[in-house]
Parts: C-alpha cells; sequence; structure tokens
C-alpha cells in the first residue's frame, strides 16, 4: 500500500487517461500510476485487465466502450470528469492494442487538455 509521498514520482490529484488499459502494457502503465498516487481512467474496448481492481471509491476507474461505436475524447473526458470530480486530465497516455485500433481522433479531442 502506497502512503502519500513514499512514491518519486508522487502525482497526487492528477487524473491520467490510459488507453487500452486491457492490454498487459496497459494495465502495467495503470498500475504505475496507481503506485504514483494518480487518479486513472482505464479506457478499452474488453474488459478490464485482472490485475486491475475497481471500485466507486477506487482512483482507478474503467470505461469500457462499444466497439462498434467511435469512442470519442468528449466521452472519455465526460467519464474522468464524473469519476474524479475534475474537469480536466493532466496526462493522456494512448497505448497501441493488440488490435491497433486507430485513437487518433480521441488524441486530438484530448491532446488540447492533456
Amino acid at each position: 500500500m502506497n502512503y502519500i509521498g513514499d512514491h518519486p514520482l508522487n502525482l497526487i490529484g492528477n487524473v491520467a487517461i490510459v488507453t487500452f488499459a486491457s492490454s498487459e502494457q496497459g494495465a502495467a502503465i495503470c498500475r504505475e500510476l496507481l503506485n504514483s498516487n494518480a487518479n486513472v481512467l482505464g479506457v478499452d474496448s474488453v474488459p478490464a485487465h485482472k490485475s486491475t481492481e475497481t471500485s466507486r471509491a477506487s482512483h482507478f476507474q474503467f470505461f469500457q466502450f462499444d466497439r462498434r461505436k467511435s469512442l470519442t475524447g468528449k466521452d472519455a473526458l465526460d467519464h474522468a470528469a464524473r469519476m474524479y470530480m475534475k474537469d480536466d486530465v493532466d496526462y493522456f497516455i494512448d497505448v497501441v492494442g493488440e488490435d491497433a485500433a486507430d485513437t487518433t481522433d480521441l488524441r486530438k479531442e484530448v491532446s488540447p487538455y492533456a
């Protein structure tokens, strides 16, 4: 269990969105950000990786979108705002998943905020 200030990268109060959070790489990035005290929103079209835990009071939240509909930056930002009661995102980490889905539109929509 991390306590405030015991990690060299202390991101307390910061919000990060991680795409393809269900992949091995995405889940590892989510865990490291959580160890750094960040609030992390994992985004993917498949269920969350087994190594990430989510609950209403958790610093980790997961947003599973419908693969048949395109994910927009507004969807991800709105979900992050609802979960963390913060209107901006500090970090946007775009992990290319095994299916190599295109997240260019999402990056363009989120990048002014991240």
